[in-house]
């Protein structure tokens, strides 16, 4: 599975159980996306809450797209509506980051 890298920025609430929290995403593009849903959907060790100290680094599932080269740099594109069905708060589910902002487990490792 991979996942990419994210920052939870805030706690959102108890309402829905177990939690939200919103967690930003920067693309390639210096672009950052914000997603505000449950905890669970962020992959973290340990369990975020309302007295973690945020901003924690967190993991989303995603799936590979494509992968391009521009300028000498690798960009892929990526999706998280697959396996997760999550979006931003605008509906956003596809991205372009660069390789060192994927992990190919929620332990961390590169792909």
């Amino acid at each position: 599975m991979t996942f990419v890298r994210c920052v939870a920025v805030r706690w959102g609430g108890w309402d829905p159980q177990p939690g939200i929290v919103e967690v930003r995403l920067v693309d390639v593009h210096g672009v950052a996306h914000r997603f505000i849903h449950k905890v669970p959907y962020f992959g973290s060790k340990p369990q975020l809450g309302p007295d973690t100290a945020y901003p924690v680094e967190v993991e989303l599932d995603c799936e590979i797209l494509d992968t391009e080269f521009r300028d000498g740099l690798t960009v892929l594109s990526v999706t998280t509506e697959r396996p997760s069905d999550i979006e931003t708060v605008d509906g956003r589910t596809e991205f372009e980051v660069s390789p060192d902002q994927l992990a190919d487990s929620a332990s961390g490792s590169r792909t």
